[in-house]
């Protein structure tokens, strides 16, 4: 196992291909963030993310998508989920966030609803890659839920190459065992 993981670390490397992260490091959208994504929402899914250290914007992205579509104001579903990000209203009343600092953390005002979800993900370890599944899980109790979540926020963000740099040093082994790499089935 260690020598293929070696082997297809080398090859991205030669390919000069983007490295798909998790849990840190500077995320750029990837062609899949730019084609689906609106426009306007990738610099608040930055922003929110941001007031959780190590979380990446990419999960509020997932989660977003897979709540509503990217849906905007008053959503509701059967189940009593409310707003852009799907929140249960114990669940909201206790991470609530203004986002948009007009004094009102409300439900279906999206940018409250961001830096809510941000909250109740950060609350629950969204901010360390060895605990994110298990935040995503806090989110919504279905293990194929957190699976679509992860694997789409794993699609929607890329670090750039860096000219010059390198990528890792180490052993593949030191790669297999750095909490900070997340290896997901594409």
């Amino acid at each position: 196992l260690m020598g293929l993981v070696a082997l297809l670390l080398t090859l991205v490397l030669a390919l000069g291909a983007g490295v798909v992260m998790l849990g840190g490091g500077e995320l750029s959208p990837s062609r899949r963030a730019l084609d689906e994504i609106p426009d306007d929402l990738i610099a608040l899914y930055e922003s929110a993310a941001a007031s959780c250290e190590g979380m990446p914007w990419t999960l509020l992205a997932a989660v977003h998508k897979t709540e509503t579509s990217f849906g905007r104001g008053a959503v509701s579903s059967p189940a009593g989920a409310q707003g852009p990000m799907q929140f249960m209203a114990e669940t909201f009343a206790s991470y609530r966030r203004d986002g948009d600092g007009d004094g009102v953390a409300r439900v279906d005002d999206l940018e409250d609803a961001l830096y809510s979800a941000a909250n109740y993900l950060c609350a629950n370890g969204a901010g360390d890659p060895a605990r994110l599944r298990s935040a995503v899980w806090h989110y919504n109790h279905d293990q194929s839920y957190v699976d679509q979540v992860i694997s789409l926020s794993t699609s929607y963000g890329v670090t750039a190459p860096v000219v010059g740099g390198a990528y890792a040093q180490g052993s593949p082994g030191a790669v297999l065992d750095n909490a900070r790499i997340v290896l997901t089935e594409l």
